[in-house]
């Protein structure tokens, strides 16, 4: 497989919009070439532990979009760090290939998720280049809009990663 101009998509759950208050609960990654339509290669999906003192500060809304998406049952069954987590995705990202600085990242509300990856998982964040490509410019760039979301996968529900 030869990824040509690849791209980091990344998707993230978390406590809340705040990266100084609020953390990651889970990550998910898939890297394209940078056509969009000949290579997709799944990474990790990963759901990260999560205090209880954190998680029961989180609003009301926040916490019904994350216990109807099972995320919360997933939190509580999980023992993986940001740090473990981080770990993960960067050998990944090695494994299939993606140098450091050389792929944009990628996705929806992705100046967000960066702040967070900035915050918690610095390494990961420094590694991808620094430009952006938000999933909103990508669907406008390939027509109306309307086209299914990311190459013919299905938009999830809200609470859901990737």
């Amino acid at each position: 497989m030869v990824l040509v101009d690849p791209i980091v998509w990344i998707d993230c759950e978390m406590t809340g919009l705040d990266p100084e208050r609020d953390v990651l609960l889970e990550i998910a990654c898939i890297v394209t070439s940078g056509d969009l339509e000949s290579v997709i290669v799944e990474g990790p999906s990963l759901v990260l532990r999560a205090p209880e003192r954190v998680l029961s500060s989180v609003s009301d809304r926040v916490r019904e979009m994350h216990q109807r998406s099972g995320l919360l049952e997933k939190i509580q069954r999980t023992q993986l760090t940001s740090l473990d987590a981080e770990a993960k995705i960067l050998d990944f990202l090695r494994a299939v290939g993606v140098g450091s600085q050389i792929a944009p990242l990628a996705g929806n509300s992705v100046h967000v998720d960066r702040q967070f990856l900035a915050r918690q998982m610095p390494r990961l964040e420094s590694y991808l280049h620094y430009r952006i490509l938000t999933s909103q410019l990508s669907k406008n760039c390939a027509g109306d809009g309307t086209q299914p979301y990311l190459l013919g996968h299905p938009r999830r529900s809200r609470g859901i990663v990737l």
